[in-house]
């Protein structure tokens, strides 16, 4: 896509005349020559106006900066997967991981089948679930403590939300069995042996905050109608569950923590019953915060540096359509897709296609096509806005082999019935009309 030197003028006017610029860029398009461009600009708007200008890096799971601070060459999903194709591994641990969505299926089924064990720890049912010889249950985000690096780089510390009532453990519990260790033993565990991060120790509550050493409660006090809530089985209230691992407590009692203390077990102040009292506990409004951890930058920030140099190379001419990733609100992330509410509002996998590209290949809208020369087949979408010679493929919940297609795509219309779903949940407001 090129665009001519009228409009490239026009973005450079209003981008340098912006008090706060804003540049934002990432991972999805799976080109690394759009995230050099996005910091060149930055850059060249921080030299212009004399100040910093922000720029952002968006990633596609919570947790992506964090796994790739840890990942080197030598520890790669590629070299794992070389490593059971030729024999030189012959048992693998999976964890909380659907390697169907990060490789091509067809090397994945060849390098899974020549493993002697496969054992899966994961919370939810996957493609490589099926694939295991073991599967031990993991508990979900909500269920246990652990720390997050997000977009920026900014570790932070998840608390515990509730308790696992079945045989789930959190993985690092599956893996280190017998050692009697603690979430925060752990972290500290990695601040010492994992390289960049020596800073997630500095997450952990400070202790001499706490009243007497009593826990801080995860309820407010405005939870004192609980007893009603089991009153349908018994009207003599259970003892609360007991956490030994954590500064909180799984119930109202306890000593909440209102000024200058690392742990915010809930926003509450007086003549505010609401979320909305966060503002008390705010510098200002939406400002930083008073109490609570905002987290520990885990790359150093510098001034240093300097421009990407692009590169002028020629693009080869396509065989078909440039192929793009399309995204849904509704069904694009792993975990919310699974619920039955989120269903109901999400589409089959779908290319996106011209209106021009749609009548070359004599496809309608609705029309089932294959996508080059895998087994792969969508949905055909016609949208007015999409640009001639471009297909964005909608893969919906692992529906379709993303690995397996390369960036030119070859359409051809194929013989199906029609779609469980077909378009029904599409939100955009450039559907091209043809009585679908």
């Amino acid at each position: 896509m090129r665009i001519d030197e009228k409009s490239i003028s026009l973005i450079a006017e209003k981008l340098t005349g912006a008090k706060n610029p804003l540049v934002i860029a990432g991972s999805s398009a799976d080109n690394i020559d759009l995230i050099q461009a996005a910091a060149n600009i930055a850059r060249g708007l921080s030299e212009r106006g004399g100040k910093p200008t922000n720029f952002c890096l968006t990633l596609p799971e919570a947790n992506s900066m964090g796994m790739t601070m840890m990942v080197d060459d030598g520890n790669t999903l590629g070299v794992a997967l070389s490593k059971l194709e030729s024999g030189k591994a012959k048992k693998v641990i999976i964890l909380e991981n659907d390697l169907f969505r990060r490789a091509p299926h067809e090397r994945l089924n060849s390098a899974l089948e020549k493993c002697e064990g496969i054992l899966v720890i994961d919370q939810i049912a996957t493609q490589t679930t099926e694939k295991a010889t073991i599967v031990l249950p993991s508990t979900a985000f909500s269920e246990h403590e652990g720390t997050y690096v997000n977009y920026e780089g900014r570790a932070q510390l998840s608390f515990q939300v509730h308790q696992n009532k079945g045989a789930a453990l959190p993985a690092w519990k599956w893996l280190r069995q017998g050692q009697k260790e603690s979430a925060e033993d752990v972290i500290r565990l990695c601040a010492r042996g994992v390289e960049g991060f020596a800073g997630l120790g500095d997450l952990l509550p400070e202790l001499n905050h706490l009243v007497s050493g009593i826990k801080v409660p995860r309820q407010s006090h405005r939870h004192s109608g609980r007893t009603a809530m089991r009153a349908n089985l018994n009207v003599h209230e259970p003892k609360q569950p007991v956490d030994e691992e954590s500064v909180m407590s799984f119930s109202m009692e306890g000593v909440p923590l209102l000024k200058d203390s690392t742990v915010l077990g809930a926003p509450w102040s007086p003549a505010w019953n609401s979320n909305q009292s966060i503002s008390k506990f705010q510098e200002e409004i939406n400002g930083s915060l008073k109490q609570g951890h905002t987290g520990k930058l885990m790359l150093e920030r510098t001034q240093s540096g300097q421009y990407f140099n692009p590169r002028n190379t020629e693009l080869a001419p396509l065989a078909g359509l440039k192929l793009m990733t399309a995204y849904q609100i509704f069904g694009s992330e792993e975990l919310s897709a699974r619920s039955v509410n989120i269903q109901k509002r999400m589409t089959d996998s779908y290319v996106a296609i011209a209106p021009e590209d749609a009548e070359m290949l004599s496809v309608e809208q609705g029309d089932r096509v294959s996508l080059g020369d895998t087994p792969n087949t969508a949905i055909a979408c016609i949208r007015t806005k999409i640009k001639a010679g471009t297909a964005a493929v909608y893969f919906g919940d692992s529906e379709l082999d993303r690995h397996s297609l390369s960036h030119s795509l070859v359409l051809t219309k194929a013989e199906g019935g029609p779609a469980a779903q077909g378009l029904d949940g599409l939100i955009v407001s450039d559907l091209l009309e043809q009585g679908y």
